[in-house]
């Protein structure tokens, strides 16, 4: 029962990490998701995404495996858009 809590914890908290308005900017203001470092995430998933990728100043394609990554988008133009101050 514990680690199901501790499961819906992380879940919700990664469900509310991700909604962000046009800026970047957690519903929080917590996070500039552009500015997050890249992760692929560590669950078992294949899923095509996109991160904005600072030194290049571009939105890159990636195999999303799932799990934690604040640096996500669910395709090019939303990582374009959010991240747009930063090209």
């Amino acid at each position: 029962m514990k680690f199901l809590a501790s499961f819906l914890i992380v879940v919700i908290f990664v469900v509310l990490s991700q909604k962000v308005d046009a800026g970047g900017q957690s519903i929080a203001g917590q996070i500039d998701r552009c500015l997050q470092p890249f992760s692929e995430g560590t669950a078992d998933a294949s899923v095509q995404r996109y991160y904005f990728d600072l030194p290049t100043r571009s939105c890159l394609s990636f195999t999303y495996k799932g799990g934690y990554a604040l640096n996500l988008f669910r395709d090019e133009q939303t990582c374009l858009t959010v991240c747009a101050k930063y090209l």
